[in-house]
């Protein structure tokens, strides 16, 4: 899985923390967790003509589910936290990122966007997944960050 996911725990021995990632302030120990270093992103409205005029939003769509299913990404059917990590603005200053880092990002995109864009992504019909917690917290990278709760397995 390289340098893309980075695991924790004793079911997921394969990857660590890199020392060039810097997440968030929020958990990120335990069994039962995965993150990705993956930016997050939407599902735009599809129209016919998507087929052949490439817009940057469907472009950047699709470039996001290549990434997610190239990763592995998985989401159980139920008992999941999902922790969309949304990158700062890069015109922030260092004293505004460091007050932000870890923050409720509470400005578009959705967190119910977010979750569908990585639900589609992953699955051609997501309507197994009945049951999952969503958070979008402010950090230093984008990343995707799963959870397993209530002794779920992926």
């Amino acid at each position: 899985m390289g340098d893309d996911y980075i695991s924790n725990g004793p079911d997921f021995l394969d990857g660590v923390f890199s020392s060039s990632v810097k997440l968030s302030k929020c958990e990120a120990s335990g069994a039962g967790v995965r993150v990705y270093k993956i930016k997050p992103n939407t599902k735009p409205r599809m129209t016919q003509s998507d087929k052949w005029k490439k817009r940057p939003a469907t472009t950047r769509y699709w470039a996001f589910k290549d990434e997610v299913r190239r990763l592995g990404i998985k989401v159980p059917a139920s008992g999941s936290h999902i922790i969309f990590h949304i990158p700062m603005p890069t015109g922030w200053t260092k004293k505004k990122k460091a007050e932000y880092d870890g923050q409720p990002h509470q400005s578009t995109p959705d967190k119910d966007n977010l979750e569908k864009a990585l639900l589609d992504a992953i699955y051609d019909k997501d309507e197994h997944i009945w049951d999952s917690r969503v958070s979008k917290l402010w950090a230093y990278e984008g990343a995707i960050e799963i959870k397993t709760i209530m002794g779920a397995k992926l």
